[in-house]
């Protein structure tokens, strides 16, 4: 699913919010997993206990997805405010020889 066009600086004041929010998670997930991968080489946990970990993994993908489309919208939203039209429509065109 593609993120709508933020229209106003609400709007992108409040996907910036949510950006850094979910920026959080992903640092608390990859801390969780090293935190667990240490645990477990001190024997404090066994290997069961990690795997219950591993859904974490795919929740970390999906965020960073969710993140990566969120900062595209919010990229968008400043080359229509500073350029007055999309950046790329200003990037000059590659010339194949």
């Amino acid at each position: 699913m593609s993120t709508p066009p933020i229209e106003n600086e609400v709007q992108h004041r409040l996907i910036c919010s949510r950006i850094a929010a979910l920026e959080t998670y992903l640092r608390d997930i990859a801390n969780l997993q090293r935190r667990a991968t240490a645990d477990r080489a001190r024997n404090r946990i066994e290997d069961e206990d990690l795997r219950d970990l591993a859904p974490l993994e795919d929740a970390a993908a999906d965020i960073s997805f969710t993140c990566e489309e969120l900062l595209d919208a919010a990229d968008a939203r400043m080359d229509l405010v500073e350029y007055g039209r999309p950046h790329n429509a200003t990037a000059p065109r590659a010339i194949s020889i």
